[in-house]
């Protein structure tokens, strides 16, 4: 009963801010028809996410220069506000300065400028999790994206196709009720997925009462079976208020597009359909000149959050490190965001100082951190390194792994979820283990073949890059246009 009240809560609140839409209408510049839109707030991140964004849009402007001047679509990013340092004076200059940001981040040169329509700053604020410490999925995801479909269908004006290439589910029932409203036709919805808001491992993880950054109530029995409640209920609102909203899914990968199709199978109503689509990966910028003689590093890219799993691979390493080649290292390179990630570096090298007494070996001098290090400076570990690390339980994809492999490392990654499914073959062109001494025993099992089969070695690093090649920016550009073409 809880849960039909709960959605029926949310119908009413979509009724009255359309109605609201509706007394507001003098307030737009007018309904753009023809036109598509893609909705990112953090376009300018320099993330994996926004490299799909903007390939995205690179892949959409080209389309249509092939078009009849008539029959071309205007292109429009709904995203924050980037300013230039030192200040700017109008939107034109910001919206010049972020399609240059994009263009040093990615090398993504882009033939026209798409119409840049900038979001409320105070919104874009509340869109981050970190506005709501507790009942964070519902809030961050239902308030946010309440306020969000309000300022992008009423104060910013429309279009009349929306493709979510940032994972903003909340948006899409009010959306869906906000666009017939304002411009007296149904919206064209469109969701690129990264990982689904909620899975089928989360309520395992619960019931199973395993402690986690993201399951902190593991010790009280009442605590967790409160939070498989309100996980039930989010699950409920988050497929038939928001995932059943769209026209089309795409997946990044094949455990996200399954998790996304056993959600929806849960229920009688019409399904939108699910399409599997790879991110783009830069494989020509990793493969451009592959080095084959490898120094005895181990290389760990990604960003210093706790679901990264940083520890288990300095564990790993000190428990291989008695049988590895005197000189091997391992370099752990990421970006530093905040505070937080701050705090959790300083913590690993602490493990680090503490490992002779605490880890089964000393690794204080064989352990280097990199912190958001200019792109030069990954291009040259990559071309260095002889071994990628990557410990990450279900990761829905694992771009990093494919750049690994493009140039030339021999990946070592969490046997679960996009590495396992899509990316890596194990022993073929890389190595999936699950815990301590699996990674311990690959990474001397790695370095071994390195001295003594280096035949083998090159054999396996020339399979890894021609693997990645499957991953590369014209794949994901031929699947992502084929697949809105059904939509749109």
């Amino acid at each position: 009963m809880f849960i039909e009240l709960a959605f029926c809560a949310l119908l009413v609140c979509s009724t009255l801010v359309a109605m609201i839409a509706v007394a507001s209408r003098r307030r737009l510049r007018g309904p753009r028809r023809q036109s598509v839109g893609f909705l990112h707030p953090t376009s300018g991140g320099g993330g994996g996410g926004e490299r799909v964004l903007w390939i995205a849009i690179q892949s959409v402007l080209r389309e249509q220069l092939d078009e009849h001047p008539a029959q071309r679509k205007t292109v429009i990013l709904y995203t924050g506000r980037y300013q230039r340092p030192g200040g700017s004076t109008s939107a034109a200059e910001d919206t010049t300065y972020l399609v240059d940001l994009v263009r040093r981040q990615f090398g993504i040169e882009l033939p026209f400028q798409p119409e840049v329509v900038y979001l409320n700053s105070t919104i874009v604020k509340w869109l981050d999790a970190k506005q709501y410490p507790r009942l964070t999925l519902v809030l961050q995801t239902f308030l946010g994206g309440t306020m969000l479909a309000f300022d992008v269908a009423v104060m910013r004006g429309c279009t009349d196709v929306i493709i979510d290439t940032v994972g903003l589910p909340g948006c899409y029932p009010l959306l869906r009720a906000l666009f017939p409203a304002v411009i007296s036709s149904p919206v064209v919805l469109i969701a690129y997925v990264h990982y689904p808001t909620i899975t089928a491992e989360m309520f395992r993880r619960v019931r199973a009462r395993e402690l986690s950054h993201v399951n902190d109530v593991a010790a009280s029995t009442i605590l967790s079976y409160a939070k498989l409640a309100y996980y039930r209920v989010f699950a409920f609102l988050y497929v038939n208020g928001c995932l059943r909203r769209c026209n089309l899914l795409m997946g990044n990968s094949t455990w996200t597009c399954g998790h996304l199709t056993s959600l929806l199978k849960k229920g009688d109503s019409v399904l939108p359909p699910v399409r599997l689509v790879y991110p783009p990966v830069d494989v020509a910028r990793y493969s451009r000149t592959v080095n084959s003689d490898r120094a005895n590093v181990i290389l760990s890219v990604g960003q210093f959050r706790p679901e990264k799993n940083h520890p288990l691979q300095l564990r790993a390493f000190a428990s291989a490190v008695p049988r590895l080649p005197a000189d091997t290292r391992l370099v752990l390179l990421g970006g530093v965001r905040n505070d937080d990630d701050r705090r959790r570096v300083d913590q690993l090298k602490s493990m680090v100082a503490r490992s002779a007494s605490e880890m089964a070996s000393d690794i204080s001098q064989r352990v280097e951190f990199v912190c958001s290090a200019p792109i030069a400076v990954l291009e040259s570990h990559l071309q260095t390194a002889a071994v990628g690390l990557h410990t990450m339980t279900d990761e829905h994809f694992g771009i990093v792994v494919v750049e690994y492999m493009a140039a030339g490392l021999i990946p070592l990654a969490h046997d679960s979820a996009g590495p396992k499914m899509d990316i890596v073959r194990e022993g073929v062109d890389g190595f999936l283990r699950r815990d301590e001494r699996g990674f311990a025993d690959a990474m001397i099992d790695l370095f071994r073949m390195k001295a003594s089969e280096p035949t083998r070695f090159r054999a396996m690093q020339r399979s890894a890059r021609e693997r990645a090649e499957s991953f590369g920016d014209e794949f994901f550009v031929k699947r992502f246009l084929a697949a809105m073409q059904t939509s749109c």
